[in-house]
Order: structure tokens, then sequence, then C-alpha cells
């Protein structure tokens, strides 16, 4: 009998330190169904160095790259919709490193974070 048989994973929330300034993006993507934010940062409000949260939507497999690609696409369309003039936040679909699924990534100037929430809190439904 083997004992190392492969085990099923499931999506488990946890409790991270994140950047005070991001914490509450993290906190509302976090209660998206199949998200889970991996790592971000607040930027700086100079908006030198954007804010930025890496999502993993989904199963990590190479085939949830088309799941993937169409949250971001949806997260897109959900944040053009609303009035952040030059500073509309960024939304990108990599792999990074070795990585066997992709990484949503959502960059946003930090002065408009609280903006986001907004926009993303009232739309929620359009993710369920």
């Amino acid at each position: 009998m083997n004992s190392l048989q492969p085990h099923k994973q499931v999506p488990c929330k946890v409790i991270a330190n994140v950047d005070e300034g991001i914490k509450e993006l993290a906190e509302l993507l976090n209660t998206f169904d199949k998200v889970r934010t991996l790592e971000s940062s607040e930027g700086d409000e100079s908006g030198s160095n954007y804010a930025f949260i890496y999502i993993q939507y989904g199963q990590i497999s190479h085939n949830e790259y088309k799941a993937s690609a169409a949250f971001a696409n949806k997260l897109k369309k959900v944040l053009i919709q609303d009035e952040f003039d030059f500073l509309t936040p960024t939304v990108s679909l990599e792999w990074l490193g070795t990585r066997i699924s992709p990484i949503v990534i959502l960059e946003v100037h930090p002065g408009r974070i609280k903006n986001v929430i907004n926009v993303l809190s009232s739309k929620k439904s359009a993710f369920a």
C-alpha cells in the first residue's frame, strides 16, 4: 500500500499579514467565490509604486487558465465602468516563475484603493 497517495486539495481562507492600506481590498476579494489573494502591497501615495494584489482564481491547475482569464476580463470590465480618470486600475494575467496556473494581477494607484473597494462591493453579484 502506497501511503504517499495525493490528497484532494481544497481552498482554505487564512489570516495573513498584509499592508494596512490594502487590507480591506484583500479581505473583500477573498470573499469572492474561487478567489484567493496571494501577495499584495499598498504601494506609496506618490504613485511611483502602485498598490497591487496577486490573485489565484480557481484550483491550482494548468487547465484553469480560461477561468482565470474570464475572471480577469470580468474584473477589468467592472472596474472600467467607474470614473477613475487617468488612474484606472490595471488587470493582467501572468504566469509567474514555475507556477502551473496563471495569476491575476490587480494594480491600482494607492489613492484609488477605496474607489476600487466601493466599485467591487457594489458589483460583487456580477462575480457570482
